[in-house]
């Protein structure tokens, strides 16, 4: 399963959440009618997505059978994920974030830094974490 989004906050009184999103395709992961799935503990729940609508680049939505605030307010802090199956076809040259992680990660010279541990993302195009015998180095992604 791969992150798409993690719930915000509760938006309203009727049930919706704003999604700090995970994903470049916010439209089309968080439209009406898609599926996510929301891992607690080791019980995975399905989430069918009944109307949304973006606050800039956030995306508001509801789910299924939560029509109040009370049954979204324990859902807070939870990631939104999909199977890796159901992600779009990506042009050549271009990766999902979670395709990078274990890579090898070199210099031009052919120095073995290590591998990628993670990727943040956040301000700018984010950055890789690569976890070496010289421990954590942060290396910019950008755009090619």
């Amino acid at each position: 399963m791969v992150l798409v989004g993690r719930v915000a906050r509760p938006h309203g009184l009727r049930g919706h959440v704003a999604v700090d999103p995970e994903t470049d395709f916010v439209k089309t992961r968080f439209a009406e009618g898609a599926q996510l799935w929301m891992r607690s503990g080791s019980e995975m729940t399905e989430l069918t997505i009944t109307s949304s609508r973006l606050l800039g680049r956030r995306p508001i939505v509801a789910f299924t059978g939560r029509t109040r605030l009370e049954d979204v307010e324990t859902l807070v802090g939870f990631e939104l994920r999909v199977p890796e199956e159901a992600l779009q076809p990506l042009p050549a040259g271009r990766y999902y974030h979670h395709q990078l992680r274990g890579c090898l990660v070199e210099t031009t010279s052919g120095l073995l830094l290590g591998r990628v541990s993670r990727v943040e993302t956040g301000v700018g195009d984010g950055f890789v974490v690569v976890t070496g015998s010289d421990g954590e180095v942060l290396i910019p992604l950008a755009k090619g």
